[in-house]
C-alpha cells in the first residue's frame, strides 16, 4: 500500500482533494477536527447508499429501516410550514 505522501505526490485526484481540504482549513471554513468528522460522515453516507447493493440484509433489518424511513417522512411533513 502506498503512503499518503506517495499518493499525494503521484495521484492527481488525491492531491486535488488534499489541497481543497487544506484550503478549507486555511481559509478558516472548518477546523482540522471538523474535516476529519466530514471525512467519516462521507464514508458513512457512502456505506448507507451503497452497502445494500452488495449485502444480504435480514428481513427484520429491512422492516426496521422501512419503519424509520416512514417515521422520518412523517416528521418532515409535520415540520413543513403550511403552504
Amino acid at each position: 500500500m502506498r503512503s499518503p505522501k506517495d499518493r499525494y505526490e503521484n495521484d492527481p485526484h488525491y492531491k486535488a482533494c488534499v489541497d481543497n481540504m487544506s484550503k478549507m482549513i486555511s481559509d478558516c471554513h472548518f477546523s482540522p477536527a471538523e474535516m476529519r468528522e466530514m471525512a467519516v460522515m462521507a464514508c458513512i453516507h457512502y456505506e448507507i447508499n451503497h452497502s445494500f447493493n452488495y449485502y444480504t440484509v435480514p428481513i427484520k433489518v429491512n422492516q426496521a429501516i422501512k419503519t424509520l424511513s416512514e417515521y422520518r417522512k412523517e416528521q418532515d411533513e409535520k415540520a413543513k410550514p403550511d403552504a
